[in-house]
């Protein structure tokens, strides 16, 4: 069995501080609330906690199936996948989604596993901790559940897709999320009640990325069909039709993997397949900056603050980068 083994020193790039230690791909990463910790979750079944300078705090290993059984086996010796992370609006808690359908609550400050929640319909792939607390999840069946931790139970459940839901993004205002799944559609979903109010058609092939603006306007997309896309959410009625308040940002021979908006709303960073993040105005779309320094595809960004951005990438890292106000770095 693989042990592993997280850094506390630093490896240092030009343009970023480099996390590793993971073994293999670093599948999800967030920011708590009030930027200080970076969360990265792997398929090696590890979490990893760190401060924004990249310090570690903390290491935790999923539980692996105590009794192989069948796929099981699999798990019992490779680790679970830890394919998403969230923050709780505290900051005190760590909601952990895994290859077994289980949630984990870590306990930021000790660093540890406290309870778990187990979700219909397999892997959990995606999760967002909304204002009051409450948290929603979605996995394989295409399935948004929301749950009040603090009472152990599901309390609304919805099916959205046919296909795995890839993740969920929570509006600014926390009364909406943005789901997309192995789908080309993306939906606009109220949390009251998980009524879907837009479906935004434009894409042809699967989404995997989705991002909000901070004033709430727009959304931003990236899809196996090779673009990324801006819709504005103030224009369109219910359904909104390719050509309508949907434009391509980006188009060229590879899929976008992962898309991220600025804390100023006036940049969007989006990764097609490759080791490069492009950073890209809103909303002309004019490239403004190529971030460089991983080694394989990236799979999440995310802006914990202004000027800089956290990346994860298959080349079993994460990257905080730190950007200047010109988009040069320093």
């Amino acid at each position: 069995m693989a042990t592993l083994v997280l850094p506390t020193t630093l490896h240092a790039a030009a343009t970023s501080v480099v996390l590793a230690g993971h073994t293999s791909w670093v599948n999800a990463i967030a920011v708590g609330p009030d930027g200080a910790l970076v969360a990265t979750g792997g398929n090696d079944g590890a979490i990893g906690i760190w401060g924004v300078d990249g310090t570690l705090h903390h290491r935790i290993e999923l539980p692996r199936p105590a009794t192989p059984m069948g796929d099981d086996s699999l798990l019992a010796h490779l680790g679970v996948p830890v394919n998403a992370v969230a923050f709780d609006p505290t900051g005190q808690w760590l909601a952990a989604g895994g290859g077994d359908g289980t949630i984990h609550l870590v306990a930021v400050g000790e660093g540890r596993i406290t309870d778990s929640l187990v979700i219909q319909g397999g892997q959990v792939n995606a999760l967002c901790w909304l204002p009051d607390g409450r948290l929603l999840a979605g996995g394989l069946d295409g399935c948004l559940t929301l749950w009040e931790v603090a009472h152990h139970r599901a309390v609304a459940r919805q099916q959205l897709f046919h296909f795995p839901i890839q993740q969920i993004a929570p509006a600014p205002d926390g009364k909406r999320v943005a789901v997309c799944s192995l789908e080309s559609r993306v939906k606009v979903v109220a949390v009251a009640g998980l009524e879907t109010t837009r479906i935004l058609k434009g894409h042809k092939d699967t989404v995997y990325g989705v991002a909000w603006s901070p004033d709430g306007r727009y959304l931003a997309t990236g899809s196996n069909d090779r673009t990324a896309r801006l819709w504005d959410l103030r224009k369109g009625g219910g359904d909104l039709q390719e050509g309508g308040a949907s434009r391509v940002l980006w188009q060229r021979d590879e899929p976008i993997y992962a898309v991220a908006f600025a804390p100023d709303g006036a940049t969007v960073a989006i990764a097609p397949r490759g080791t490069a993040i492009e950073l890209l105005t809103v909303p002309g779309g004019e490239p403004v900056a190529e971030l460089t320094g991983h080694t394989a595809d990236i799979c999440a960004l995310c802006f914990p603050r202004p000027h800089r951005l956290v990346s994860s990438s298959r080349d079993a890292t994460a990257r905080i980068w730190r950007v200047g106000k010109e988009w040069g770095t320093r």
